[in-house]
């Protein structure tokens, strides 16, 4: 029990117990089980958020590691990935602009679809030999990085849409 407030949570795959905190000017929901882990009821800009700024680092990567492709890449392979980074950054920021929750997950959900489509293309580049073994490891673990923030963030915008009791 935290803050005296325990209740069930019956929307969520069944009977579960749930424990909402408020730490101004947070209010975080605990839920026993593997359905909802965390929530936060978020403020504030999107270059506050961490998984923003992760893919913001991301972009910046692949600008600097496309600059070695073989120019005959140029509008191929390069502008694919440079694309697909920065649609990462630009979905998450576009989605926190708009005004309900569930418009800004589904801005998020675009932006990890994005992400995969990035991650396959620097797959695809290693195995062109257009990157080298350490460049897409460490493109891969960014995206990585990234793709469990954005995930995470998904959930806890779904964990808070079940605890207020509406759809996201």
């Amino acid at each position: 029990m935290v803050d005296g407030q325990w209740s069930t949570a019956a929307s969520l795959r069944g009977p579960a117990l749930l424990v909402t905190a408020s730490l101004a000017p947070f209010q975080v929901h605990f839920l026993r089980g593997d359905v909802c882990t965390g929530s936060l009821q978020m403020s504030g800009a999107f270059q506050d958020l961490r998984v923003w700024q992760d893919a913001m680092s991301l972009a910046a990567m692949v600008y600097r590691t496309t600059n070695g492709f073989p120019r005959h890449e140029l509008y191929g392979m390069m502008s694919q990935m440079r694309r697909a980074a920065v649609s990462v950054t630009s979905n998450i920021a576009e989605g926190k602009g708009h005004r309900s929750d569930r418009e800004f997950v589904h801005y998020l959900y675009h932006a990890r679809g994005s992400l995969y489509e990035l991650q396959t293309q620097v797959l695809l580049a290693h195995e062109l030999a257009y990157l080298s073994a350490d460049a897409k490891e460490s493109l891969i673990a960014s995206i990585t990085t990234v793709a469990r923030s954005l995930t995470g963030l998904i959930r806890s915008m779904d964990c808070e849409a079940a605890v207020a009791g509406k759809r996201v």
